[in-house]
């Protein structure tokens, strides 16, 4: 999501990096290319069904267990530019188990917000309205509560949960055990989602991946002294995870101030 990478781009940045992989993606809608869907084609079989410059609609087959479908979103940061979100959505309701997931720059409740501006309600129902429309609810999500946060200091932080996981009644009949866990940020302003599918007859859960930001690092280390640059790969494994431990503190205690300069300097 948010790749940031113009069409001239992509097919660069496909070969390089993800060759062996097949890829969907919503160019043809927005120049800025909003939304990539990445699989292993030796893994899965993907039929794509519809797209927009919202989303990525797809049917997911060969993943152990029963076909299902899945829509990636990214919605706009304003509010009229969603309501062709909100219609797509009530539109689907397809017989097969779905998953809906991503950034819809929006909250559900009020609670799902800390800021010091005033909420706008007509907004938070116009969404609600479109996920019961829809026939959908929020999967079961563990991890951190607030999936976005502007990273300012202080009074002028603000913590949203914009990225969710929402399915259909089908899908919880058929995945009964299925959740989501919410990762800390890293470097991003927006929480990874990651979606555990386990079919109902024991099994190793499958991964079924959603990073709300692409960034393809592919550090090539040559001829570095040792002196300057020994253990580098666990140094940076090392401030990954205290950035990580950091950023789950901070969703206790989202304002505390000695959090967020720690936050900044490990960032």
């Amino acid at each position: 999501m948010e790749t940031r990478v113009r069409a001239p781009k992509f097919d660069y940045i496909i070969r390089k990096g993800f060759r062996f992989f097949q890829v969907l993606n919503n160019y043809e809608h927005h120049s800025n290319g909003r939304l990539w869907v990445i699989w292993n084609k030796e893994s899965l079989r993907i039929t794509a069904l519809s797209s927009g410059n919202q989303w990525i609609h797809i049917q997911v087959e060969d993943l152990g267990c029963v076909t299902f479908q899945a829509s990636f979103v990214y919605g706009l940061n304003f509010v009229e530019g969603r309501y062709d979100l909100w219609t797509f959505l009530q539109h689907i309701r397809p017989h097969h188990p779905w998953v809906c997931l991503g950034d819809f720059n929006c909250v559900r409740e009020v609670e799902e917000r800390i800021s010091d501006t005033v909420p706008n309600l007509q907004v938070i129902d116009d969404f609600n309205e479109a996920v019961y429309g829809a026939g959908l609810d929020d999967l079961l999500t563990h991890g951190c509560k607030y999936t976005w946060t502007n990273k300012q200091e202080d009074g002028d932080r603000k913590w949203m949960k914009l990225d969710r996981v929402l399915v259909n009644s089908a899908w919880q009949t058929s995945f009964t055990s299925s959740y989501a866990d919410a990762l800390a940020a890293g470097v991003s302003d927006h929480s990874p989602l990651v979606v555990w599918v386990t079919p109902d007859e024991p099994s190793r859960p499958k991964q079924f991946r959603l990073v709300n930001h692409l960034k393809l690092i592919k550090p090539k280390l040559k001829s570095m002294h040792q002196r300057d640059f020994s253990n580098i790969s666990g140094r940076v494994k090392d401030a990954k995870l205290a950035l990580q431990r950091c950023q789950l503190l901070l969703q206790q205690t989202p304002l505390n101030a000695e959090l967020l300069s720690q936050e900044k300097n490990l960032s």
